[in-house]
């Protein structure tokens, strides 16, 4: 099985749950649509969608960790971007330049 060189992030909502109820079972169609091309270009490509908030920053950081991908992509909403630019902080202070 190919490495998984990308990993492809869709993060919790940031703010009014009661809201993100209603939308915590609808796949991330973009993100499965790129990862559909950037395959079957050849690219290993991983999926962390975590709009449910099931996953903790440490979960995803320790998933970044063990894999060690080479780009890391979040995909954002309004009702996102809070918890899009926490994670993509995290992500450069934890992995700095390693990690595009």
């Amino acid at each position: 099985m190919k490495k998984n060189e990308i990993f492809l992030i869709h993060p919790p909502v940031s703010f009014n749950k009661t809201i993100a109820g209603g939308f915590d079972n609808i796949p991330p169609l973009g993100l499965a649509y790129l990862a559909a091309i950037l395959e079957r270009e050849g690219f290993g490509v991983k999926i962390i969608d975590d709009l449910d908030a099931s996953l903790s920053l440490e979960d995803i950081l320790k998933s970044i960790e063990e894999e060690s991908p080479k780009i890391v992509g979040i995909s954002s909403t309004t009702c996102q971007i809070k918890s899009a630019v926490e994670i993509a902080k995290a992500i450069k202070e934890k992995f700095g330049e390693n990690i595009q």
